[in-house]
């Protein structure tokens, strides 16, 4: 019987059909992967019951008919880069899917994924020159060197081709020593990828849910602590599989390091600041496709949108007011971890809003230190280059 509600644990795995799990390797649990969680709440049961009024001659309710299953959970975990880093000639599609990949994919697709490269003596501040030109206009990349702005990462977003123009210069002028890393991009408005299942293990009762779909995601990042991901996954059904999830993973030391509350900063245009803290809302909706086909009422649970929010602290500035006032339209670009390569990882991420507007500005009190909470939205960037639509928004992963 289960007693604890500290002995939890969450696997998830993809599927290749809504509601169904992918039973073409084994069915006994083996094939999920454990996730990283910091917290993990009850699981909520959305087993519904639909009310009835049956005329008897009694003044007296009438017992409700059950009606479709469902479920939801809510989990909180670190955020973190690729366990190990694309380097030069290294294909980020090389690292395997880890559970923050699963659950990135699940409602923003595919991820774009790039590979390393190695930048030239001719590379300056202002403009890319690698040695293989392995990346494309758009793409996100990492570049970092070990004598290069004190080891940190200067994440940009790249235009044209090799050599590439950048939104905003490098921090410091480059030698040619270093690395443009290949990242993990999951861009806005690709449409959302493979359906989960999970296996919710409660003190030894597992629980398998399936069909499910991420309909809640925000990011956390204050200063000196850890970085944070919550997820809310709503799904088609709950089984109690105790009986034949026999194999689960046994968790171990969980692969990856979090990124903390440091070396990390955001860039508004061309400009870089540092700030308290900085919040992402990914502003997802999503809604059940209703059908009366199915054994639930729904043959999917699709998202409809992703609109992200970004919500900063920085220290007080007029200009921030000045451009929410005119209606400054800019790139921002949030930096987080500072990506100085240990062990062969870079353990960076970065979220890029090719155009983005302050919706908000207020001042505060921050222990006698004026400061300000900024808004921005992301909005359409329209054309990036000839007829080329601007990506809506990348996080990035490296």
């Amino acid at each position: 019987m289960a007693t604890r509600t500290r002995k939890n644990a969450l696997y998830l795995k993809q599927e290749t059909a809504y509601g169904a799990e992918d039973t073409s390797s084994t069915s006994d649990g083996s094939s999920f992967s454990a996730v990283k969680c910091l917290s993990l709440d009850l699981l909520t049961d959305q087993k519904q019951m639909i009310e009835t009024s049956f005329a008897t001659g009694r003044n007296r309710k009438t017992a409700a008919e059950t009606g479709p299953d469902g479920a939801q959970i809510t989990c909180t975990i670190p955020l973190q880069g690729l366990v190990t880093h694309a380097g030069d000639g290294t294909a980020a599609s090389s690292v395997a899917n880890d559970w923050l990949d699963l659950l990135m994919i699940n409602f923003l697709g595919a991820a774009n994924a790039t590979t390393g490269d190695g930048l030239t003596a001719s590379a300056t501040a202002s403009s890319l020159a690698t040695d293989a030109g392995t990346f494309s206009a758009q793409d996100v990349a990492a570049v970092q060197g070990a004598s290069f702005d004190a080891g940190k990462v200067n994440w940009r977003r790249l235009g044209g081709s090799d050599p590439y123009t950048l939104d905003r210069n490098l921090n410091a002028t480059p030698d040619g020593t270093e690395i443009a890393y290949g990242a993990k991009s999951y861009r806005g408005g690709i449409a959302a990828g493979a359906t989960l299942s999970a296996c919710y293990d409660l003190d030894g009762v597992v629980y398998l849910l399936l069909g499910g779909r991420v309909t809640s995601a925000s990011l956390e990042l204050p200063a000196g602590e850890l970085a944070k991901v919550s997820f809310t996954i709503d799904f088609d059904s709950k089984a109690d599989a105790t009986a034949t999830k026999t194999a689960l993973p046994t968790i171990d030391a969980f692969a990856g390091t979090p990124i903390k509350g440091v070396l990390g900063s955001f860039a508004w245009g061309s400009t870089e600041y540092a700030a308290k803290s900085i919040s992402v809302d990914f502003g997802v909706t999503a809604q059940p496709l209703s059908t009366v086909t199915t054994a639930n009422g729904r043959s999917d649970i699709e998202v409809i949108s992703v609109y992200p929010t970004v919500t900063i602290e920085p220290a007080f500035a007029t200009t921030y007011e000045q451009d929410f006032r005119a209606g400054t339209e800019r790139v921002l670009s949030v930096s987080m971890g500072g990506g100085v390569v240990s062990g062969g990882i870079m353990n960076s991420c970065n979220m890029h809003i090719e155009a983005a507007r302050l919706s908000s500005v207020s001042v505060s009190d921050d222990g006698g230190r004026l400061r300000n909470s900024l808004a921005f939205e992301c909005v359409d960037g329209g054309i990036f280059s000839g007829s080329v639509i601007a990506e809506y928004f990348q996080f990035s992963r490296a």
